[in-house]
């Protein structure tokens, strides 16, 4: 039996959901026609996953962008999170779903080229979660005392 996520999806119906987003976007049609959303600021694409960390409700996930800019997306109300190995993961988009309800459901989409097999394992990297909603704050969060 193959394992469902939060959102009741298999890691496969995900994956094909994130390049459904994605070629809806490169076709220059509208976003609507897709059940995700992207979200957050335009220089996710392409950054890194620098570090996660989880802190109560609050989930702080810090990122550089490709011309290096360090920022964090702070989620709000964090709860159902799903990763593996994101620490690292090259970025295509900040994906939501989009749903009537005040939450949603958040996936950081894997910029994965499988032409490009630097690393054993990377085109599995993930981290999604369902969150209140998110806020950009710049730079790193301060380290733990």
């Amino acid at each position: 039996m193959q394992k469902k996520r939060i959102d009741n999806t298999t890691p496969g119906e995900m994956m094909k959901a994130w390049r459904a987003v994605s070629w809806v976007s490169f076709a220059g049609n509208d976003m609507s026609s897709s059940e995700w959303e992207y979200v957050g600021p335009h220089d996710i694409h392409d950054g890194t996953i620098l570090s996660v960390r989880q802190e109560g409700g609050r989930l702080d996930v810090a990122i550089r962008s490709y011309e290096g800019r360090e920022f964090t997306i702070r989620f709000l109300n964090a709860r159902d999170i799903r990763s593996r190995e994101c620490v690292g993961m090259r970025l295509y988009s900040l994906s939501r779903k989009k749903t009537d309800e005040a939450s949603g459901l958040y996936a950081f989409a894997n910029w994965f080229d499988e032409d490009d097999e630097e690393e054993e394992g990377a085109h599995l990297r993930s981290l999604e979660l369902a969150a209140d909603g998110f806020e950009e704050i710049p730079g790193r969060p301060p380290a733990k005392p």
